[in-house]
């Protein structure tokens, strides 16, 4: 498998790379499957835009001829101010091409985060997403809504799920995101 994205896949704000939810997926993937090697790939390089991730491709997802590739995108995009309808179009052509190379993918959004809903129109980077998702026939594991949840869930009180930059999240925040897209993993693996 490989994990594809920006600074939210890299770990930023996790403390430390097992943090980061790539390694934490990995282990809680291995409960479900304890007979079946699991391997993930941490190809999260911080700041990265979609055009960065498309352009790394060859190298950091193509190289690896993984069965799985797990995408997340979108918040820098959002951030950075990128025009929705080239966002749309690369989500396409980048989905197209892992598509083509026979390699399984599931899209992740932007987890919530001031910085993402403070930009204005940031749902539609998220609609665009499951638009895409849809059009392409892959799964999208929505982070948004749930971490939006987390961010205001008194359970986690004393520990926060985002870092004080109002953007990463932490290693509570990520090990949350490992727990929900392991079992939706999971699912899918086995049809349920």
């Amino acid at each position: 498998m490989v994990a594809i994205g920006s600074s939210s896949t890299q770990g930023y704000g996790a403390g430390e790379p097992n943090q980061a939810y790539p390694a934490q997926l990995a282990a809680r993937l291995k409960l479900h499957f304890p007979r079946s090697a699991i391997r993930i790939s941490n190809k999260g390089v911080g700041g990265d835009d979609i055009d960065n991730m498309i352009a790394r491709f060859p190298k950091d997802v193509f190289a690896e001829k993984p069965d799985l590739v797990i995408w997340q995108t979108g918040t820098n995009d959002a951030i950075d101010h990128m025009p929705i309808a080239r966002f749309r179009g690369l989500l396409g052509l980048g989905l197209r091409d892992l598509r083509t190379r026979g390699i399984d993918v599931i899209l992740m959004t932007p987890q919530y985060a001031p910085q993402f809903t403070g930009v204005a129109g940031y749902a539609d980077y998220l609609d665009a997403m499951r638009d895409a998702a849809a059009a392409a026939k892959v799964p999208v594991f929505d982070r948004f809504d749930p971490s939006r949840h987390w961010s205001t869930d008194l359970h986690f009180a004393d520990s926060p799920v985002l870092t004080k930059d109002g953007l990463h999240q932490t290693g509570v925040g990520y090990h949350c995101v490992a727990l929900l897209l392991a079992d939706r993993l999971a699912a899918l693996a086995t049809g349920r």
